[in-house]
């Protein structure tokens, strides 16, 4: 918590300080060395990351979350809109059903490689009550709000700043190393895969993108036909 009573990640709000020395939203003066850890929030954050843990990442259909509007369905996905049941204050969220031979492998990726800030949140897998339905394998996933990279360009009057742009790159970059280090191919990276969560058009380091839709793992044909060379700059 900082000294104009608003939350901020740490970070984020350190290395704004550094720069500009001023709260981002009051734009009065305010230093990094009075910045205060808001343990009511850090508690909210503790207690929900445990309580995955305790579930082991699964969830039950209509018992931890309800599946809303249908988004869109494309190539073996269908996404809809969700909601956390008997939750309060927790993130947005989608359930993602993945169908076909790779479902389960593809939905591994996704829950595995959770952890990286510049991929899309997985918070687990999700169940049917009665565990007889089988209509895919389903994944309950961070929501992001303000759509995918390629949608939101389009609609832009001006191009972003050189340096705004640079930036979303340099985060997809790091995101697309992070899945070669592990292992993993992307396979269809694109603007539409890549999700929008935060836009500032005149700070670079304020903007945040994350890639999503990932599937090919180091087996696939597709890996195996990659050089040894070009694997490292993935």
């Amino acid at each position: 918590m900082a000294e104009d009573s608003n939350t901020y990640e740490r970070e984020a709000i350190t290395n704004w300080l550094e720069k500009y020395g001023t709260s981002p939203i009051t734009r009065k003066l305010m230093t990094v060395d009075k910045l205060r850890t808001n343990t009511i929030v850090k508690r909210l954050v503790d207690e929900f990351e445990s309580g995955l843990q305790k579930q082991m990442y699964r969830f039950i259909l209509g018992i931890d979350v309800k599946k809303g509007d249908r988004l869109f369905v494309a190539f073996g996905k269908s996404v809809h809109k969700a909601q956390w049941i008997n939750r309060a204050n927790e993130p947005k969220i989608i359930l993602m059903t993945i169908s076909g031979a790779r479902a389960q492998k593809e939905a591994s990726f996704f829950v595995e490689l959770t952890k990286h800030p510049h991929i899309v949140r997985t918070y687990g897998l999700v169940d049917y009550p009665d565990d007889k339905r089988n209509e895919g394998v389903m994944l309950l996933q961070e929501y992001g709000v303000m759509g995918d990279l390629l949608e939101f360009l389009s609609t832009l009057e001006n191009v972003p700043k050189e340096a705004v742009l640079c930036e979303m790159f340099m985060q997809i970059a790091d995101a697309m190393t992070f899945l070669a280090y592990n292992r993993i191919v992307h396979g269809d990276l694109a603007c539409r895969n890549v999700l929008l969560y935060h836009f500032d058009p005149n700070e670079p380091k304020n903007n945040v993108v994350k890639v999503t839709d990932f599937g090919l793992s180091r087996g696939s044909t597709v890996y195996l036909s990659v050089s040894s060379s070009a694997t490292t700059t993935l």
